[in-house]
């Protein structure tokens, strides 16, 4: 027999949507953040293959206000989230860069790019393509950010990441 996880299982701990990324610089306010999950995964799948879910994007900038889903996988947001974590590590003189993008070159759908320069300075630029309208449609952006900004962010991830740990019972999200 097979159990299906119910939905009220897997969030009791995060309350969605959980935003796992929250820039605000007055003049725009870009939010990248955890929907839902998948409905019927059922334990065994979660067991081998991970929990799945929905990511959206919330993006507001003089006269722009857009609210859509992206295809991007949990797998995606991990490396992502490794990757951020490592370059803000070395970030101080290495032009470090940490990219969040779908799987494989030729999709094109996600591109999310952090960059420190040499001297310490943050620049976050990126689009995303909206799957609710077959990606005909997409916002594209660039902006700087404070070192405090990427702290929120691992801060955020490392507790959504922790939460999934719990209830997949591994960390195995590729």
């Amino acid at each position: 027999m097979v159990l299906l996880y119910t939905i009220r299982k897997i969030e009791s701990a995060i309350e969605l949507p959980y935003d796992l990324i929250d820039i605000n610089t007055g003049s725009e306010h870009f939010i990248f953040q955890f929907i839902s999950f998948d409905d019927n995964q059922t334990d065994r799948s979660i067991e081998m293959g991970g929990v799945t879910g929905k990511f959206g994007i919330i993006y507001q900038s003089k006269g722009i206000d857009c609210n859509f889903e992206c295809d991007i996988s949990v797998g995606n947001v991990y490396t992502f989230y490794y990757s951020l974590d490592t370059a803000y590590d070395i970030m101080s003189g290495r032009n470090a860069v940490s990219v969040l993008s779908d799987y494989g070159d030729t999709l094109n759908r996600t591109n999310l790019t952090i960059t420190f320069d040499n001297k310490g300075r943050c620049l976050m630029d990126g689009y995303f393509k909206n799957k609710d309208d077959l990606y005909k449609s997409s916002i594209a952006f660039s902006f700087k950010i404070e070192h405090t900004d990427i702290s929120d962010m691992l801060i955020s991830m490392d507790k959504f990441f922790h939460e999934l740990i719990r209830v997949q019972g591994h960390n195995n999200f590729i």
